[in-house]
């Protein structure tokens, strides 16, 4: 799994209850400049695929 995956996926499971909740914050605490800088590429390149898509 990427870290985007991984990312929404944890997302999901904060969205679910106070567990996920706290132990998203706890991940998103941990996340490193370059591993944000991951999940944010990796979005823009699944928008930018998507948009392609539905041109």
């Amino acid at each position: 799994m990427n870290g985007y995956d991984d990312f929404i996926e944890r997302l999901e499971d904060a969205l679910a209850d106070d567990e996920g909740r706290e132990a998203f914050l706890e991940y998103l605490q941990g996340l490193t400049k370059e591993g944000r800088a991951e999940i944010l590429a990796e979005a823009d390149r699944r928008e930018a695929e998507t948009e392609a898509e539905s041109a």
